[in-house]
């Protein structure tokens, strides 16, 4: 049975040259990242619980509900003849 190590190994070998750069810099960074705290694992499984009950929504569509939002505010005011600046 191979090992995770000889696995990730065989991959970096396989790897053609030009992008061993970004893999030695993916791999380094992993080497320098400190454990989270206990506060920020707590923040991590809160946000996973969040999106487990549908509490959140994507990028997208909070950017999407935003722009509908503001288009429908400039047209209301701009059907009045007035000029809105608040983009």
């Amino acid at each position: 049975m191979i090992t995770t190590r000889e696995q990730l190994r065989a991959l970096v070998d396989d790897l053609p040259d030009d992008l061993l750069p970004d893999a030695t810099s993916a791999l380094t960074h992993l080497e320098d990242t400190e454990p989270l705290s206990a506060q920020e694992t707590e923040d991590v499984e809160s946000a996973l619980d969040d999106i487990q009950h549908g509490r959140m929504i994507s990028l997208k569509d909070f950017f999407v509900a935003n722009v509908e939002e503001k288009l429908l505010q400039v047209l209301a005011i701009g059907s009045r003849g007035q000029i809105y600046r608040g983009l």
